[in-house]
């Protein structure tokens, strides 16, 4: 049985200078005020887990310098993690692009995600009860196997997004079913 091939195969190698780059300059840095809900949950978290060290030590056998070290060692960590927090925030930021949407996060373990508008199938808005307190949204988009969440923009900036997204998605869609429009 002969297979026909009407059309030559071709897989030809492409520099890495020829690609697009996303510069630093393309991202749009979340809302500054956003640092004060990432922090406030962890002074949430440093108040329940502290009142809860605080209990545990009063009753516990160690001596006084111990339990000062143990909650010297706690507070510590607090200060660690809260740093941890201001140094992740000041590198996250998104971008929207002809084709994708790209987002930035992380201090240590650094991450970059790019998702063409054409694997979208959702995008949503989120409020949690901190981020409502201080007048936050997160939008998050969907996608096979994959998801952008970018936290920290305002109600109205949310909601433009998520319509822009919707929208790029649905033109997108009618043009791989009826072609082009």
């Amino acid at each position: 049985m002969e297979i026909k091939n009407e059309a030559p195969f071709y897989n030809n190698w492409i520099s890495l200078d020829s690609i697009p780059q996303a510069t630093e300059a393309d991202f749009i840095p979340v809302e500054s005020e956003y640092l004060y809900v990432r922090l406030s949950s962890v002074l949430l978290v440093a108040i329940l887990s502290g009142l809860g060290l605080v209990t545990f030590l009063l009753f516990s056998p160690f001596t006084w310098s111990q339990k000062l070290y143990v909650f010297a060692g706690f507070l510590v960590l607090i200060l660690l993690w809260a740093w941890l927090v201001y140094m992740e925030f000041r590198f996250r930021g998104y971008a929207i692009r002809d084709q994708d949407i790209a987002y930035r996060s992380g201090f240590i373990f650094r991450r970059r995600q790019y998702l063409p508008f054409r694997r979208v199938q959702h995008c949503k808005i989120t409020e949690g009860l901190i981020e409502r307190l201080f007048n936050f949204s997160t939008v998050v988009i969907s996608a096979a196997g994959d998801d952008i969440v970018i936290q920290g923009l305002r109600p109205d900036d949310a909601k433009n997004l998520q319509q822009y997204i919707t929208e790029k998605v649905d033109s997108l869609t009618k043009e791989m079913h009826y072609g082009e429009r």
